[in-house]
C-alpha cells in the first residue's frame, strides 16, 4: 500500500529549550532562524528550502516561491509532521549553507531542495531529498511539462512533489528505524508500511505477516496510532485478498473495527477511507467501496491511491469503464513514482478486459509484473486477455500459474467470491485445456 499524504506520525522535536508535543493536529513549526539547536529532531521533520529560480529571470521567482509555499503546506498534511515554516524557510533563500547545518539548527531530519527553470512554454522542475545527518541524497527527480496554465502547473508538480515525497520520507524513516536499538511505535509502523510499499513482497509469503507484527508491536505501545491502525488493517486484508480470499474467523470485522477506530481518532485520513474501500471491495460491497474512495478524494484531492481505488470500483458497469481509466491516469499523473504504480497497471489492464482492448489489457498486466505485482489476478487476468486474443497456449500457460498462487481457483470458487462480468468467466475458460 502506498503512503502518502495521510501518514500517521507523532514528532517531536526539542524546540527553544523545551519540547513540542504534536498530538492532535498538522502544524507548521513556527520556529526562527537563530533558534537554538534540537536535542532530538522529530519524526518526519523536513524544511522545504526556497527552490531556485534557474531562468535568469527575477521575474520568475514568484513561481519558484510558489512551489516551495505550496509544497510546504502539503506537506505539513502528513498527520502531526514537524515541517518548518515558510518564513523561516526564507530565511536561508540566496544562502550558500550546508545542509547539516541547516539541519542542526532547524532540529529537522531531512532537508528538501530544488530548483525550477522556465523557458517560455516549458518548466523544468528538480528535488532532492537529504538527511540531514549523514548529508546523503536520498532521492532526486525530475519532473517536465508544458506550460499551458501556470498555476495549475504549479498545482500538478507540488501534487506529484508530495505524493512522491511521501512514500520516500516512510522509507528512510523505516531505515532508520531498522537500526534503532529500541524502536519506538513510530519506527515500528514506519517499517511495516514501507514493507507493504513494496510491491515485490506481496508475493513474498512472509511480507505482509512480517508487516502485521511490526504494526501489531507498534499498537502495544500505543493503541491509538492511527497509522499503525490502518496498517495492521490494510495487512490483514492483503492476507485475505491473496491468501485465497477465505476468511479467517473475524477477520473482516476485525479490519472494520481497527479502520473505524482510526476514522474516529482522525476523520480526515484519506488511507483508511482508501482501506475501507479496498476492503469493501474484496468482499463484494461495491457500492460502499466507491463512496469510501470518494471520501478519500473529497478529504485530499491530490491522494494518488484515492483515484485509482475510485477507477477500480468503477469497473461495475460499462459506462464507467472510461471514467475508470481516467481515474487510473489521474493517479498515474499526480504520482508517476508511486509504490504502488504496479498494482494500478493491474487495475486499468484488468479494465481494457472488461471493455474487450485485449492487446492494451496484456501490455497493462505485464507491466504490472514486471513491477512486481505478481500476484494470482494479474495471471487469472492475462489468461483471459489471452484467450481472446486465441493465443491459447499463452492463456494456459498464465491460468495455470494463476492456480499455483492460488491452488483454490477454478471457476466456481470465483463466482462464489468476485463480481465480475461474464466476458471474464468465458476468457477463463478459454486458457482451460478441453
Amino acid at each position: 500500500m502506498a503512503v502518502l499524504l495521510g501518514a500517521a506520525v507523532v514528532a517531536l522535536a526539542g524546540i527553544a529549550g523545551g519540547a513540542w508535543y504534536f498530538v492532535g493536529a498538522n502544524r507548521i513549526a513556527a520556529i526562527v532562524s537563530n533558534a537554538p539547536i534540537a536535542a532530538r529532531a522529530g519524526h518526519l521533520s523536513i524544511v522545504v528550502l526556497p527552490f531556485t529560480n534557474l531562468s535568469n529571470d527575477p521575474s520568475q521567482d514568484y513561481f519558484a516561491d510558489g512551489i516551495t509555499e505550496n509544497l510546504t503546506t502539503d506537506l505539513s498534511r502528513i498527520r502531526n509532521s514537524f515541517v518548518i515554516a515558510r518564513n523561516t524557510a526564507f530565511a536561508f533563500k540566496g544562502k550558500t549553507i550546508p545542509v547539516k547545518e541547516i539541519s542542526k539548527e532547524l532540529g529537522v531530519r531531512y532537508v528538501l531542495e530544488g530548483s525550477v527553470q522556465r523557458d517560455q512554454n516549458h518548466v523544468r522542475v528538480n528535488a532532492q531529498l537529504i538527511d540531514g545527518d549523514t548529508d546523503a541524497h536520498l532521492w532526486a527527480d525530475r519532473f517536465e511539462e508544458d506550460l499551458v496554465d501556470v498555476f495549475r502547473l504549479q498545482d500538478q508538480i507540488v501534487a506529484r512533489l508530495a505524493n512522491t515525497l511521501g512514500s520516500e520520507l516512510v522509507k528512510a524513516e523505516a531505515e532508520k528505524g531498522t537500526h534503532s536499538g529500541n524502536p519506538d511505535a513510530i519506527d515500528l509502523t514506519m517499517r511495516g508500511w514501507a514493507i507493504l510499499n513494496e510491491p515485490r513482497l506481496i508475493t513474498d509469503k512472509s511480507g505482509v505477516p512480517k508487516a502485521l507484527s511490526l504494526f501489531e508491536q507498534a499498537l502495544a505501545l500505543d493503541p491509538n496510532n492511527v497509522d499503525a491502525l490502518v496498517g495492521a488493517a490494510a495487512a490483514e486484508r492483503d492476507e485475505f485478498q491473496y491468501g485465497g480470499m477465505d476468511e479467517k474467523p473475524g477477520q473482516i470485522a476485525k479490519i472494520d473495527e481497527m479502520l473505524t477506530r482510526a476514522i474516529r481518532i482522525d476523520p480526515s485520513n484519506a488511507r483508511a477511507y482508501v482501506v475501507r474501500g479496498m476492503t469493501y471491495r474484496s468482499t463484494k460491497r461495491n457500492r460502499e467501496a466507491a463512496e469510501a474512495a470518494q471520501t478519500a478524494i473529497r478529504l485530499n484531492p491530490s491522494y494518488a491511491p484515492a483515484y485509482a481505488q475510485l477507477a477500480q470500483d468503477q469497473n461495475s458497469t460499462p459506462a464507467e469503464y472510461p471514467l475508470a481509466i481516467a481515474n487510473i491516469d489521474r493517479a498515474i499523473k499526480l504520482s508517476p513514482r508511486d509504490p504502488e504504480m504496479a498494482r494500478w497497471h493491474w487495475i486499468k489492464g484488468k479494465t481494457f478486459n472488461y471493455m474487450g482492448r485485449y492487446q492494451d489489457a496484456i501490455r497493462e498486466l505485464q507491466a504490472a509484473m514486471d513491477g512486481g505485482y505478481g500476484v494470482w489476478p494479474v495471471y487469472s487476468y492475462l489468461a483471459v486477455a489471452y484467450g481472446y486474443l486465441g493465443q491459447r497456449s499463452e492463456a494456459e500457460t498464465a491460468l495455470a500459474q494463476a492456480r499455483k498462487l492460488n491452488p483454490k481457483l477454478t471457476i466456481k470458487w470465483y463466482r462464489a467470491r468476485v463480481e465480475e462480468p461474464e466476458v471474464i468467466f468465458q476468457g477463463l475458460l478459454k486458457g482451460v485445456r478441453p
